[in-house]
């Protein structure tokens, strides 16, 4: 029944990587092929005039102008409940409804393929996602890559130490949820993900927060000296020497 075993294999590939997008997946359901392709991304984001509130509640969001140029690297500041993560939840698509514009490279979000949406941006939070197989399978998922982008990945996300004192290295097993790593060991192997699929666009938010200092920084300096990448971070206080070397820092209060 060699038919049925590839049927099973989709099967499990799509168990696996469908808790990664459900993130995604709250919006309605959307029709893709009226949407826009997202451009090639070599002009950035413009945030015009935002203003979001969740019901009739106060707006979280009032009046937020931001410019965000590809290739570029920025930090937003702000305390808790300043909409931070709310922002972040408007850029890819997971909130809608909102007054004002959001535009990648001129072109609206709302007329974009959300599903290319999220191919091309990566959105890092707290809460990652860490099924039960090899770290090398929750970096890659089910996709081939050669072990130079995975080494690759590994360095740039700063895992490497971690794997080297693994048993088994990069085959080594993750429990569900990745209960036998840390927060910030789960926070690396999301990073690594992200970047060896080739996003684009990485929004963390706080995504470096369970990391020691030492680790937190040099994540941090990786990204930033990635010309590649446009990168967004959020944090309640960015260190001094990560700070100086953005291109823009805003602040929401």
């Amino acid at each position: 029944f060699p038919h049925l075993a590839n049927i099973l294999s989709r099967s499990m590939n799509i168990k696996t990587v469908y808790p990664i997008l459900e993130k995604f997946e709250q919006i309605e359901t959307i029709e893709e092929n009226e949407n826009a392709q997202l451009p090639k991304f070599n002009k950035g984001i413009e945030i015009s005039n935002l203003n979001f509130a969740y019901d009739s509640e106060k707006p979280i969001l009032k009046s937020v102008n931001m410019k965000f140029e590809s290739g570029k690297k920025y930090g937003i500041i702000g305390e808790s409940g300043c909409g931070k993560t709310t922002l972040f939840k408007l850029l890819v698509g997971m909130l809608e409804n909102y007054d004002g514009k959001i535009e990648y490279d001129g072109v609206e979000l709302s007329k974009l393929n959300k599903t290319d949406i999220r191919e091309n941006i990566a959105y890092i939070d707290q809460s990652v996602y860490i099924f039960n197989d090899s770290i090398k399978k929750n970096i890659c998922l089910s996709q081939n890559y050669s072990q130079e982008q995975i080494d690759k990945a590994i360095d740039s996300s700063a895992l490497r130490p971690m794997i080297e004192n693994l048993d088994q290295g990069i085959d080594s097993i993750a429990s569900e949820s990745g209960k036998n790593f840390s927060g910030g060991q789960r926070q690396r192997i999301a990073i690594a993900r992200a970047l060896i699929h080739g996003r684009k666009i990485l929004l963390i938010d706080e995504g470096t927060s369970s990391l020691d200092k030492e680790n937190s920084l040099e994540i941090e300096k990786q990204l930033i000296e990635n010309p590649e990448l446009t990168v967004i971070m959020v944090s309640h206080h960015f260190d001094p020497e990560i700070k100086a070397k953005l291109d823009g820092v805003y602040s929401l209060t």
